[in-house]
């Protein structure tokens, strides 16, 4: 299997980072393998969640793997460019949002969503817009759109900056999982939905079997790869990964939760962005050479030496 050293990975700012530069990477080929026979077993082929879950996955894995193919086995560092990963991760966003807001095979007739802590949790998106009549419609579907995109794209590239972690990626990505299924599941049944004040989106059932498959591919997955890590997802699994849980999300209207449920995932690529644009101005680095750049390991040192203190 190809070695994460060749991959050229950034430099996370801990002891061990060096370590890491030789385990072997792509392992997310065997994550989507392994989702997808399950898929082919259990799931409802015709049913246009499985149809979208399956396109995320592949497309996305693909693009994951063309990425690593680049940096492994033709030994550059660089990869596929910034322009050409969210080019190809835009052009599925946007066939995905298209479809869930014109497909007849999906319920759209009310633009909603849900808010977490809130009781009256359904959010309606045409109170967005500042027109009325047909002109509002229009600007309800721009702002929908717009905002299934971002949602893909941010959970897609969050995941990937979580990538290279022992057992981080797999780990918090199978517990979003589980907490997505249960949400899908609950969704799926009239009487559960109605008694927990969940909005019921019939046939949404079908995602719970996909995520089911997810979430068990993530798990086995994790035997290989808690610390020390034997072998990392790369980015093959961490795009696919991460669009996935973007797009179920979207599925079964619970995006505005994905802040609260994704919160490492976040909180790392806001981390990423920010040291990025202190670099960009400054040409110096925002966190000293011995400290670590990454959130998850950042709060770990705090403890530790808080609790050596």
């Amino acid at each position: 299997m190809p070695e994460k050293e060749q991959q050229g990975e950034r430099h996370l700012g801990i002891k061990d980072a060096d370590a890491k530069k030789k385990t072997p990477t792509m392992g997310g080929v065997f994550i989507i393998l392994s989702i997808m026979v399950s898929v082919l077993l259990f799931c409802d082929l015709s049913n246009i969640y499985n149809i979208l879950l399956i396109v995320t996955l592949l497309w996305m894995g693909a693009l994951g793997f063309t990425d690593d193919y680049i940096k492994v086995i033709k030994n550059n560092k660089a990869g596929l460019s910034k322009k050409q990963k969210l080019i190809g991760q835009f052009t599925l966003a946007l066939g995905i949002a298209l479809t869930v807001c014109f497909s007849p095979s999906i319920d759209t007739h009310k633009r909603i969503t849900t808010l977490p802590f809130i009781k009256a949790n359904e959010f309606d998106y045409s109170w967005l817009s500042p027109f009325s009549g047909q002109v509002g419609v229009y600007f309800t579907w721009g702002a929908y759109l717009l905002m299934i995109i971002l949602v893909i794209i941010a959970c897609s590239n969050s995941v990937n900056l979580t990538d290279g972690m022992d057992g981080l990626a797999a780990g918090t990505t199978a517990i979003v999982g589980v907490v997505l299924g249960a949400f899908a599941w609950v969704g799926s049944n009239i009487i559960y939905s109605d008694y927990l004040s969940i909005s019921y989106l019939p046939g949404t059932g079908e995602v719970v079997v996909f995520i089911s498959a997810m979430v068990g591919a993530l798990t086995g997955f994790l035997w290989f790869n808690t610390s020390k890590a034997e072998v990392f997802m790369g980015d093959v699994g961490s795009l696919a990964i991460g669009g996935v849980i973007g797009v179920a999300a979207v599925l079964i209207r619970k995006e505005l939760l994905l802040p609260l449920l994704c919160g490492v995932f976040f909180s790392e690529a806001v981390s990423v962005m920010l040291q990025n644009s202190y670099f960009a101005f400054t040409k110096k680095k925002m966190v000293r050479e011995d400290a670590s750049s990454n959130v998850p390991h950042s709060i770990t040192i705090f403890k530790l030496k808080e609790f050596l203190h």
